[in-house]
């Protein structure tokens, strides 16, 4: 289990909970201390010594040491988390001020005991080397793969003689108002106000839809909501 962080007590404004977090995202341990419990963590780690937190069952401990501070719990097992780690997050929670202690000395009988905790330098940036590029200047400068082989025009020819895709299509009724009002704006859509190069047919009469189904390969066209037909047209574009 990895501390995770410190977050307000559900049950208390004045305690709070201390967070591990295991592999499993669900995998939790859960902490929580009372208002004075708190204030009396608060007071070691503010002061940057080694101490006891009993806590209220008067069995469980919290036993702060400069490296390392233990959670000795009833019926559980022993958590630990880095003590400047635990500083930090408990300090930062009490919005107390504080500044990182990463060399402590204190008396131990007749020699000096000396901690020495690793102070993570923040990484700087080198600006010699080029930035990352952005996603999408990955893709625009990517070139397209190359297939091992082109499509042939027979190929092409023989794909629209003996494709086969029927569809389902819903029965909701489309009001010809809309079709309209869609192609009209579908007209000149990509083109900056230029006209497309072809004409569409809005087929409404029934028996006419009847006699496109041949035409389209025996597709059931007959059954859709709107039955539109393209039609190349070069002179319309300008």
């Amino acid at each position: 289990m990895q501390f995770s962080k410190i977050e307000s007590s559900y049950t208390s404004k004045d305690g709070c909970r201390l967070v591990w977090k295991g592999v499993e995202e669900d995998d939790l341990d859960t902490i929580i201390l009372n208002k004075k419990e708190l204030e009396q963590l608060i007071d070691l780690l503010k002061e940057n010594v080694s101490g006891e937190v009993e806590l209220e069952d008067q069995v469980s401990r919290i036993m702060v040491n400069l490296d390392v501070t233990e959670f000795n719990l009833k019926d559980h097992d022993l958590l630990e988390v880095k003590t400047a780690d635990l500083q930090k997050h408990v300090l930062d929670y009490a919005k107390i001020p504080h500044i990182p202690q990463y060399i402590h000395i204190s008396p131990k009988e007749y020699y000096p005991s000396i901690t020495i905790r690793k102070y993570d330098e923040p990484k700087k940036v080198d600006e010699t080397k080029p930035t990352q590029i952005s996603l999408l200047e990955a893709i625009l400068a990517s070139k397209p793969k190359k297939t091992s082989h082109d499509l042939s025009q027979s190929d092409l020819f023989r794909i629209f003689a003996t494709r086969r895709s029927t569809r389902k299509f819903a029965k909701t009724k489309i009001e010809g108002w809309m079709v309209d009002k869609i192609l009209a704006a579908a007209d000149t859509a990509p083109t900056a106000g230029n006209f497309q190069g072809f004409k569409v047919f809005y087929i409404k009469n029934q028996k006419t839809k009847e006699a496109l189904v041949e035409a389209a390969n025996n597709q059931p066209y007959v059954n859709a909501p709107v039955v539109l037909v393209f039609c190349m047209d070069p002179s319309r574009v300008k």
